[in-house]
C-alpha cells in the first residue's frame, strides 16, 4: 500500500535542489526510516533503490517527480 507524502518532505525537497547536472537516485523508504527491500528477479534489493538517473538538469527532473509525488489526487 502506498503511503502518501509529507507535505513537510515535499517543501524540504524543493529546498534541497540544484540548477546543475548530477545524478539521482529515487530510494523506497519503509515506515521506520530505512530503505524499503524491492523484491526483485535476481533476488532482494536491501538498498531500496527503485531509480538511478542523470540530467543536465537535476532540478527539472526532481521538481517534476515533486509535482507528481506531492499533488493533490
Amino acid at each position: 500500500m502506498a503511503k502518501s507524502v509529507s507535505v513537510a518532505m515535499c517543501s524540504d525537497l524543493t529546498q534541497a535542489l540544484m540548477t546543475s547536472s548530477g545524478m539521482y537516485e529515487i530510494i523506497a523508504i519503509a515506515p521506520n526510516g530505512r530503505p524499503a527491500p524491492i523484491y526483485r528477479l535476481g533476488g532482494i534489493d536491501t538498498e531500496g533503490i527503485l531509480y538511478v538517473g542523470q540530467s543536465t538538469n537535476v532540478r527539472g527532473c526532481l521538481l517534476g517527480l515533486r509535482t507528481m509525488v506531492c499533488s493533490p489526487r
